[in-house]
């Protein structure tokens, strides 16, 4: 690979972010996304992010024969012209075989793959060179912070979020203890048609969702996360916090844990916080986000 990355192509699954993260790194002049029919959606709000970055084209790739997605993978890189030198495949996203098509088109062409790892809250990104028709590893990266909240909710949703009504006293409170400890906190956030989230919070490349409340609609709060993080709206990816000012009764408890709702439990005192809550809070996302300490 030259030293100036021209040409990225990425095949885009269910979640956009294992391509804006690569993108984002790399800074390529021209990305071409290789979507299914299922896709085109993820690659059209994909495309609305990365577009002031970079030229953006795109191409439909069958999702489970190897030999058809190979050929149409090829057959879009030849009309585009694209230089084997300049170019690198993204394996991350798409199925299991498109990433089979696209490791046995850069063996064919020599060309580098890239595969991003993100776990344990870290996204890592691992690089490797066809050398004599073998792959080997070349470099492994970890990223810092290359992503918005914006860019997040703009990457899963298109244009299809925006501000809510403000929220109320706790809701300030809780987003005044995190703010300070985090990358970054938007509040009061609609997205789609009739979902809206307390708070967005991100650390790093790491997104969650807060709902809060006093103990008034739990299972409602916990739906609602459910609803906003599941894979048509925020995606899988986006952790899920409850805050609350008293005990989940079993029944909300157990629905919590198997919807992967971390529960947070807070005391107020004088219009804020008690310091052991504030420790409570801010140590249970960051923990969740991937964060060993925050402040």
């Amino acid at each position: 690979m030259t030293d100036k990355l021209k040409t990225m192509i990425c095949l885009v699954g269910e979640q956009p972010i294992p391509n804006l993260l690569p993108i984002r790194y790399w800074k390529p002049d021209q990305v071409l996304l290789a979507a299914t029919a299922r896709t085109q959606t993820v690659s059209e709000k994909l495309a609305l992010v990365i577009r002031g970055q970079c030229d953006v084209c795109r191409c439909n790739v069958d999702p489970y024969d190897i030999a058809t997605a190979q050929r149409d993978l090829e057959d879009k890189m030849d009309k585009m012209g694209l230089e084997n030198s300049s170019i690198c495949f993204n394996i991350t996203g798409g199925t299991k075989p498109m990433s089979i098509a696209a490791f046995s088109s850069a063996k064919k062409r020599e060309a580098p793959i890239m595969y991003l790892e993100s776990e344990r809250g870290k996204s890592c990104l691992y690089r490797y060179a066809c050398l004599q028709g073998d792959f080997a590893l070349m470099e492994r990266t970890e990223v810092s912070a290359l992503l918005t909240i914006e860019d997040y909710l703009t990457a899963h949703l298109g244009t299809q979020w925006g501000d809510a009504k403000g929220g109320n006293k706790l809701e300030e409170i809780v987003r005044a203890v995190l703010e300070p400890s985090v990358s970054e906190v938007k509040s009061n956030i609609k997205i789609g048609p009739n979902v809206e989230i307390d708070l967005i919070v991100r650390c790093g490349n790491q997104v969650g969702a807060v709902e809060i409340t006093e103990g008034k609609s739990l299972k409602a709060k916990i739906d609602q996360l459910s609803s906003a993080c599941g894979r048509e709206l925020l995606g899988t990816f986006t952790k899920r916090f409850l805050v609350v000012t008293r005990a989940l009764d079993p029944n909300n408890e157990q629905l919590a844990k198997e919807r992967q709702v971390t529960v947070i439990q807070v005391e107020t005192i004088a219009e804020t916080l008690s310091e052991a809550s504030r420790r409570l809070l801010i140590e249970s996302v960051g923990a969740r986000l991937g964060v060993e300490k925050i402040n």
